[in-house]
């Protein structure tokens, strides 16, 4: 007979041994593991979205870095010129040789594949003559907004030097948001100002347009016939938003402070720095243009006209001997709407009469005029005292009899002290928009 005692030690001893889990012991186990892989999952996936949300900004950044360069170093090698366009001396219908454009001097560009280029270049169906900042905007309605937002869509047009082609080239240079799926407006692409609600503001893109004359053993006996070349670069993708703000000289200095004062065009037109380069409004195109020069020589410009005042020797070489030299000065006396406020020593500035301007005839007569008239020419500002300009060159008035010469003509151009920049990028979705800013300071000096 089996002893009791020792057949339930034995029989514990086998459960103990060959005994498996329980159905809660599975069930608590299952849900460690579950809760363990959705962590992991969890982490995972914000691993992965920080990843691609770093990436994006990455790239953003990289457009931004890549933009802001690109202008800089163009708007730091801005030049200032009364002449933007194309032209050929001395060609136009009484035209002279004056270093200068004149109406009807205009270089055709025919033979451009994108179309019009050299006349057809910051404005279209007109030469300009200094550079411009314009001030554009466009509505849309972005990914998860009911209501439309307005845009910024400025644009600026000067001349610079610029690496295009292979080498550094005197160009003008046009930065502007365009839509580059809109056809085509005169061989340009479209800018955004007409679109009332673009379906992507992501399409929109900052292009830089880039005109030069591409210069050949050929320009020496064909120059008539060398057209310009015009190149576009695409500087950022996604741009939804870009403005341009600039510093006017003549405000900085009438402020003590070292505060920088910064104008729209539609600011300045509002609140004149200075009346005589207020900006322009257009009422076809609705935009607000700041053009960055005095004076013209287009016959439909009025601006008011200019005086010089004779010394009491014109030349230094005819002195009298007793010191009493005193320069020829031009400009406007006690005009405070015209005081060439934006003009410092060093400018160059276009003075002119309306007789070289039509080419002067060949008499005798008109040749005896022009001795006793201004000596139109290209002057060096030397002092600007309210108004009326001092030149580093000397003029000969002692053919003026102490007579004032009235009703001058003159062109001049300036740069802004510095501009602005404030772009706004969006991914290829449109959405995480970022928005940056850059003072680029073009024009330094003690104030």
């Amino acid at each position: 007979m089996i002893d009791r005692a020792r057949y339930i030690a034995r029989c514990e001893e086998f459960e103990s041994r060959y005994s498996g889990f329980t159905l809660i012991e599975l069930m608590v186990a299952l849900g460690l593991s579950a809760i363990i892989s959705v962590s992991i999952m969890m982490i995972s996936s914000q691993a992965r979205m920080s990843y691609d949300e770093t990436v994006k900004k990455v790239d953003v950044y990289n457009r931004f870095r890549y933009a802001f360069r690109s202008i800089e170093e163009d708007l730091q090698n801005w030049i200032p010129t009364s002449d933007m366009e194309f032209y050929q001396d001395g060609t136009g219908r009484n035209a002279s040789l004056n270093g200068h454009w004149d109406p009807g001097e205009e270089t055709q560009d025919s033979r451009d594949q994108l179309g019009p280029g050299a006349r057809d270049g910051g404005v279209y169906d007109n030469f300009d003559e200094f550079a411009f900042i314009e001030q554009g905007h466009y509505k849309s309605r972005e990914p998860q907004q009911k209501d439309e937002k307005v845009h910024d869509a400025y644009r600026i047009y000067f001349q610079t030097l610029t690496y295009v082609g292979g080498a550094m080239r005197l160009a003008n240079v046009e930065y502007a948001l365009v839509d580059p799926r809109l056809p085509r407006r005169n061989g340009s692409l479209r800018r955004p100002e007409k679109i009332r609600q673009p379906k992507h503001v992501a399409d929109l893109t900052l292009v830089k347009t880039v005109r030069y004359f591409h210069v050949t053993p050929d320009m020496i006996t064909n120059v008539n016939k060398v057209p310009s070349r015009r190149t576009e670069v695409e500087v950022a993708t996604n741009v939804t938003d870009f403005r341009l703000e600039y510093a006017a000289d003549a405000a900085m200095r009438s402020r003590r402070s070292a505060k920088l004062t910064l104008y729209t065009p539609e600011m300045e037109f509002r609140s004149p720095v200075e009346k005589a380069v207020r900006p322009e409004f257009t009422r076809r195109d609705r935009v607000f243009r700041k053009r960055f020069g005095y004076g013209s020589v287009k016959l439909g410009v009025r601006y008011p006209r200019g005086t010089a005042y004779p010394g009491i020797r014109g030349d230094r070489n005819i002195g009298s001997g007793a010191g009493d030299h005193k320069p020829t000065r031009f400009g406007f006396q006690g005009d405070p709407t015209m005081q060439f406020s934006q003009l410092v020593p060093g400018d160059k500035i276009y003075v002119f009469t309306e007789a070289s301007r039509a080419g002067g005839g060949g008499s005798s007569a008109s040749t005896t005029l022009r001795l006793i008239q201004f000596p139109s020419g290209d002057y060096t500002v030397k002092a600007n005292m309210g108004g009326l300009l001092e030149f580093d060159e000397d003029i000969d008035s002692t053919n003026w009899n102490a007579q004032t010469q009235s009703g001058l003509l003159y062109k001049a151009a300036y740069l802004p002290a510095a501009v602005r920049i404030t772009m706004r990028i969006v991914d290829d979705k449109g959405e995480n928009p970022k928005t940056l800013q850059k003072v680029i300071w073009i024009r330094r000096r003690n104030r």
